[in-house]
């Protein structure tokens, strides 16, 4: 099956064969009320897509599912432990990268039934790869006297039930202005640079339990 992601390099199709992707080395073989035998890595590579002349982030979408239905354990769905509405977005305003599911039969109103143990075809883990560990969100212009203020993420940005975690910096944990429908899914902060030498303006860092992890 073909998946497509926005801005990668060439064509931008991922092509998606089982059997060739790494597996993930966990004894895991449920998620929630989701079982599965194995689960297999799908890596994407940030690099050239934050490059100053593509917009921040990315998303994953559905290209050739060669009959497969996709669920995923969505940021805001409200309600429901899965959705199926492609596509998976990574960016500032929600992070949905994580476990996907593949199967002929089963798709996220299946899987949505809490009272039943549902067994999919293929567990999918997405990992994003950067070569410097960064992950760019966002750009704002800077200036030495004038601070502007933004959104950075912060701890429910990412969903609880998964394997991932963002654990917000020190300077902005608890330091800034939260609207209260948005859940702690983000904080408003003053942007600036913390020194001379530094070129970003850190919010945090996703903790993932594979490899390594964003800032």
């Amino acid at each position: 099956m073909k998946l497509k992601s926005e801005d990668m390099s060439s064509d931008g199709l991922l092509t998606v064969e089982f059997d060739k992707l790494d597996k993930l080395e966990t004894e895991q073989k449920s998620y929630i009320n989701v079982k599965f035998n194995e689960i297999k890595v799908l890596y994407i590579k940030l690099d050239g897509i934050n490059d100053g002349a593509s917009p921040c982030g990315l998303f994953v979408k559905d290209h050739d599912n060669q009959g497969y239905q996709i669920s995923f354990s969505a940021g805001y769905y409200v309600g429901n432990n899965f959705d199926f509405l492609l596509p998976l977005w990574c960016k500032i305003q929600q992070y949905e990268f994580g476990l996907v599911f593949f199967d002929r039969n089963k798709g996220a109103d299946v899987l949505n039934n809490v009272n039943e143990v549902h067994t999919v075809e293929h567990a999918v883990l997405i990992n994003i790869l950067s070569s410097d560990d960064k992950m760019l969100l966002g750009t704002r212009p800077h200036h030495k006297v004038n601070i502007i203020i933004g959104l950075c993420p912060y701890i429910n940005w990412v969903n609880k039930k998964r394997w991932i975690e963002f654990i917000p910096e020190d300077h902005i944990k608890d330091n800034g202005f939260f609207e209260e429908e948005n859940g702690y899914a983000h904080i408003v902060v003053p942007l600036y640079k913390k020194n001379y030498d530094e070129k970003e303006f850190f919010c945090g860092k996703l903790k993932r339990h594979i490899y390594y992890n964003f800032y």
